[in-house]
């Protein structure tokens, strides 16, 4: 089943898929909205708003 969302949550995710995880981002809007939303379909609207995260591990951060 298709989902609607508002035009909060949309920008919510825009906003905030930049500095979380998926799965962080997941918990932060299931607890802003008091929705169930999974962590796929989550992942999903990520992916059909457009926004693209960085591909693999943060690089360390070296010692001074």
């Amino acid at each position: 089943m298709n989902r609607v969302y508002t035009q909060e949550e949309l920008d919510f995710v825009r906003d905030n898929a930049v500095t979380l995880t998926d799965s962080r981002l997941t918990d932060a809007f299931n607890d802003q909205f008091g929705k169930a939303v999974s962590f796929s379909a989550m992942r999903k609207l990520r992916q059909r708003l457009g926004v693209v995260k960085k591909h693999g591990r943060p690089a360390k951060k070296a010692d001074a």
